[in-house]
């Protein structure tokens, strides 16, 4: 069985997708993650069109995340996937995708210290 240690994987669009924003896996390929879904990562590159090559820096990664940010959060704040693949506070059953490294505003990005945490309504001290 194969085995790659590196925290960056390619895969095919499944239509347009922005950069710096986090995504999921479907069965038509990759895809805009939406609020409260569960992101495999955050793109490096985006697609134009479905059928592009998209690189992808998975939430296992070491180190930071730029991510776009999709409401006002502070610093420390823990995040969720928000819509149109953006973070947002973290809130309720919502899978958990990160810390917040810096304040950030809706529109712009947030560096965040990555967590892959699928299971929802897990996150520790709520």
């Amino acid at each position: 069985m194969p085995y790659h240690e590196n925290s960056r994987k390619t895969f095919i669009a499944a239509g347009p997708i922005p950069q710096d924003c986090m995504v999921k896996l479907t069965a038509a390929g990759l895809e805009v993650c939406g609020e409260g879904e569960v992101p495999v990562g955050v793109t490096e590159v985006g697609a134009r069109v479905a059928g592009e090559h998209v690189g992808v820096r998975l939430l296992n990664t070491p180190g930071t995340l730029e991510v776009a940010c999709g409401a006002t959060v502070t610093l420390g704040q823990l995040l969720s996937s928000g819509e149109a693949g953006a973070v947002a506070p973290h809130s309720g059953s919502a899978p958990l995708v990160g810390m917040a490294l810096r304040a950030g505003a809706s529109g712009g990005l947030v560096e965040i210290m990555p967590v892959f945490n699928p299971i929802p309504g897990t996150v520790p001290g709520e």
